[in-house]
């Protein structure tokens, strides 16, 4: 469920956008922490071949005071709906599931970048971000699906050594856009 805050007073302008936002099942995204399987939930059965499945999302907020834009974009995994099946559980596994997390990193990161050099204008600056966010979204989706594709959701062990190195070189690659909070631009 998308969830949206909007508050405006005088020069103060708040967006947040978020999946069910603060929720406690929430990890953030972090790069000295791994995923576990503590952050999923067991169960005996999930849909198709699959053997692990991580939630991830995007939360964005957007913040004027002032006539100085602020925006905050997160990376994170929802405990709540990331489920493994025991008997399939490896080390492996996880991995790749950490991949998915990194991909969703990876997305908010570009998310960043984008949001920080577009000049918005007050009057469309939620539909204009809302657009830019909707468009990462459905880019991520892809990237996402191209890597269970290609991967065999870890099971061709080559392919999945190849996506762990190439996801993170696109991490590296995007260091400049790791912070969380940073500043927009407006006319």
């Amino acid at each position: 469920m998308i969830s949206k805050l909007f508050i405006i007073s005088g020069l103060f302008f708040v967006l947040f956008k978020t999946n069910d936002s603060e929720k406690s099942s929430e990890i953030y995204w972090d790069q000295r922490h791994t995923i576990t399987w503590n952050d999923f939930r067991n169960t005996d059965h999930l849909p198709g071949n699959e053997s692990a499945k991580i939630s991830t999302g995007i939360q964005y907020s957007i913040k004027m005071e002032n006539k100085t834009l602020f925006f905050v974009v997160r990376a994170f995994a929802d405990k709540e709906n990331s489920f493994y099946i025991k008997k399939n559980k490896s080390d492996r596994l996880l991995k790749h599931e950490q991949g998915h997390f990194d991909i969703c990193e990876i997305f908010a990161r570009k998310l960043r970048k984008q949001l920080m050099v577009k000049t918005f204008k007050q009057k469309s600056l939620s539909s204009d971000a809302e657009e830019i966010y909707n468009q990462t979204i459905k880019e991520m989706n892809k990237f996402q699906h191209l890597y269970d594709k290609e991967t065999n959701h870890s099971i061709d062990t080559i392919m999945q050594n190849k996506w762990n190195t190439k996801i993170a070189e696109m991490i590296s690659a995007l260091e400049p856009y790791k912070s969380v909070k940073l500043n927009g631009k407006i006319q």
